[in-house]
């Protein structure tokens, strides 16, 4: 009998029969499912749009999976008030199952390196401050500029959680 069944890049759309072939056919019977999804953040932002699933089902379903392998990678870019006028840097979220999340900056020879590390899934709000802070870019904390750059809301929504969040095994 088949005890791990995997799905490989399920699409958005697809996400709510992935749910129903996972609770009608897997669910209690101690059978495992693994989603193998490349862009799993991508998939989450475009639920709640016209034509997709629900939210909901981030909490209901998705916040179940743990990410063995992550990374997301971003590039920013920050203006200054000297010469070079902007500064250009990069940095990523990673994650090597079961080692902790890390938060990693981009150096110039195109490496990354781990700058920051912590059990729980960083926001990428948290990894653009880590990289502000290591590389002596960030504002005076609590300032009018470090509010006017970063603004009111730095996270997504599905990094703010919810009340009727099933699980917390997608951030550990």
């Amino acid at each position: 009998p088949e005890d791990i069944f995997i799905l490989v890049n399920a699409s958005t759309v697809e996400l709510p029969n992935v749910e129903k072939y996972f609770d009608e056919v897997l669910a209690g019977k101690g059978k495992k499912m693994i989603l193998w999804c490349l862009e799993m953040d991508t998939l989450r932002a475009d639920l709640g749009l016209p034509g997709f699933p629900r939210k909901d089902i981030q909490w209901r379903f998705l916040s179940h999976f743990k990410s063995m392998i992550f990374i997301r990678q971003r590039d920013y870019s920050k203006s200054v008030a000297v010469a070079p006028f902007v500064v250009n840097y990069s940095g990523a979220l990673f994650r090597e199952y079961p080692g902790p999340w890390q938060c990693m900056v981009k150096q110039d020879n195109g490496s990354l390196v781990c700058i920051a590390e912590q059990p729980d899934r960083y926001a990428l709000g948290q990894l653009k401050d880590e990289l502000l802070d290591v590389l002596n870019l960030a504002e005076e904390k609590g300032s009018t500029m470090e509010f006017l750059r970063r603004g009111r809301k730095f996270t997504t929504w599905w990094e703010d959680g919810d009340e009727s969040e099933v699980s917390p095994n997608w951030r550990k």
